[in-house]
């Protein structure tokens, strides 16, 4: 069963925009997460998950990473099933939809194609607003009414991109669901359940090995690319497909499936084969970063426009504002994507800058002391997303110039 939403509600809704534009204020906002994290309340766990995978301040984001492991350890979970155990509903049941007592009247909400709410009259008629109440309507059913769909509208949008950030995590970190928490949780669930419709999935073994690729379609049913219907092995595994994990045979067989279906994939999953890659060197000794994209030429609007739009952050500041790489978090596998350039200095000018290499970083101990992995240490999933991830920062680049160590003023 899923847990019930807490008070903290309007708390939450006030406390958002404080995070939005006061971010410098790290100790008063650090205080009001630690006044929300007792307790179990979905509103708030999901906030601190949020918080815990990006945000600007680096000690406001640990914060919440040991706010989020502290209910985690309390309840005797994993950070992930924590994730899980409270994803809110956004009021609907599990049905997937939402009743709103307007008085005497009762309309219903639920999620269109597009994953929109869509209001209905008492008649079954999509309408685009509540209309105004009758002179005999009860003024608190009102209230409550109006109130209950403000709040829905605002959760649903929440909780769609912040699923849909974990379930590509989950796909990077080669994350594995018992087959039972995958169907209550995610399968069953009113939101997610629609979100895992536009995925693929693996059914593993109990060592992980892939067994057979499959979809989830709207009414429950698994089925694979021929549209058969496939059944589940009990005890057996699920984690999410990629082309690094199927033969080019499957991965073409889905993508033409999705098209079939005039279905849009919630992201990518058949497009970004684990590249060839050497994992050593001449010598024979572990390669830890890549760099063929190396003196690929821009400017620093230009990139930091690229490196967001993927979801990279900025590094932090060094002495003189001087910062030179963007990286993306993976906490759950204790990986730090790290793509680097020539850098430029706060405030930041626009100025010619190339592109140089990608690591990963070990950060599964000190967030201030980390290490470099070897490629070979990488999931291959997340290898592959990485390495697309610097490719396509290298596509808004004019190419390599062989003079780029010069034409970057920071470097």
């Amino acid at each position: 069963m899923r847990p019930a939403a807490g008070s903290n509600s309007k708390a939450i809704t006030r406390l958002r925009p404080y995070l939005r534009d006061h971010y410098p204020r790290r100790a008063q906002i650090e205080a009001m997460l630690e006044g929300l994290a007792p307790g179990n309340d979905p509103l708030v766990i999901q906030l601190l998950l949020g918080l815990a995978r990006r945000y600007r301040t680096a000690s406001v984001q640990e914060k919440a990473r040991q706010l989020v492991q502290q209910i985690a350890d309390r309840n005797g979970w994993s950070a992930d099933q924590l994730a899980d155990r409270t994803i809110p509903t956004a009021g609907l049941d599990d049905s997937g939809k939402l009743e709103l007592h307007y008085g005497d009247r009762l309309f219903t909400v639920t999620l269109d194609a597009a994953m929109k709410p869509e209001l209905r009259n008492p008649e079954g008629k999509v309408i685009k607003a509540l209309p105004e109440p009758r002179q005999t309507d009860d003024p608190d059913s009102i209230k409550e009414a109006k109130a209950q769909f403000s709040t829905s509208k605002k959760e649903l949008k929440q909780v769609i991109e912040l699923q849909t950030a974990r379930l590509y995590e989950s796909l990077c970190t080669s994350r594995l669901w018992p087959q039972a928490e995958w169907r209550e949780y995610l399968l069953q669930h009113p939101v997610v359940g629609r979100l895992i419709q536009r995925l693929i999935w693996l059914e593993c073994d109990a060592q992980g090995q892939p067994l057979q690729s499959f979809r989830s379609t709207e009414d429950g049913t698994l089925i694979n690319t021929d549209d058969d219907e496939v059944s589940l092995n009990e005890g057996s595994l699920i984690r999410l497909a990629h082309a690094s994990l199927l033969t080019p045979e499957s991965a073409k067989a889905w993508l033409a499936h999705f098209k079939d279906y005039k279905l849009t994939p919630l992201f990518a999953q058949m497009t970004r084969p684990l590249p060839e890659i050497a994992m050593t060197d001449a010598e024979g000794k572990a390669v830890q970063e890549i760099t063929d994209r190396q003196g690929w030429l821009s400017d620093t609007f230009t990139l930091r426009g690229a490196f967001n739009k993927l979801g990279y952050q900025r590094a932090a500041a060094e002495d003189g504002g001087y910062f030179n790489h963007y990286f993306k978090e993976f906490g759950a596998a204790g990986i730090r994507v790290v793509i680097e350039f020539t850098g430029n200095c706060l405030p930041e000018e626009n100025v010619v800058a190339a592109l140089c290499g990608l690591r990963f970083e070990d950060t599964r101990g000190s967030r201030w002391q980390t290490s470099n992995l070897d490629l070979a240490a990488v999931p291959v999933v997340l290898l592959a997303e990485a390495y697309a991830d610097y490719l396509a920062i290298a596509n808004v680049c004019s190419g390599f110039d062989p003079e780029w160590e010069k034409k970057s003023p920071w470097y």
